[in-house]
């Protein structure tokens, strides 16, 4: 079970929004050819103009403990980011950095982060750009 709503974007960029560097930030989804989606139809884009414009949905959890993950991929290689996982009832995160080697070639990012006791933590995935001017391919993103 997913705690995120939209996991694959297959109701376009519902439920996400842009928020680190929101206003360099280009962020849309739809329908792809290459890369192929992990799953369903769609998957998302990502670009941003300075290093660490992010991308991410918040929700709320009853958990001791949440894990996250994401398949990421370039349409040119060479692109640095990070999958974060923040608690923000606490102010703590947890960040899983990646280099996308090899274009078109999807990625598995994993992350875990321990909620620390934290009853009904308001809790956030993120995925950072931090190759400015480079775009960023994401799917399946899941929480759980």
């Amino acid at each position: 079970m997913s705690y995120l709503r939209n996991p694959s974007f297959e109701n376009s960029t519902s439920n996400w929004k842009k928020i680190n560097h929101a206003s360099n930030v280009t962020f849309n989804a739809g329908p792809s050819g290459n890369p192929a989606p992990v799953s369903g139809n769609n998957i998302a884009n990502i670009l941003s103009l300075v290093n660490g414009g992010s991308v991410g949905q918040d929700v709320t959890v009853n958990a001791t403990s949440v894990s996250a993950f994401a398949y990421v991929t370039s349409v040119t290689g060479g692109v640095d980011g990070a999958l974060a996982i923040w608690n923000l009832s606490k102010g703590v995160a947890s960040t899983s950095r990646f280099t996308i080697q090899n274009a078109f070639t999807w990625q598995l990012v994993v992350n875990t982060l321990d909620l620390d006791g934290t009853a009904n933590a308001d809790v956030r995935v993120e995925i950072y750009v931090s190759t400015a001017g480079a775009q960023l391919s994401v799917d399946t993103v899941n929480l759980f």
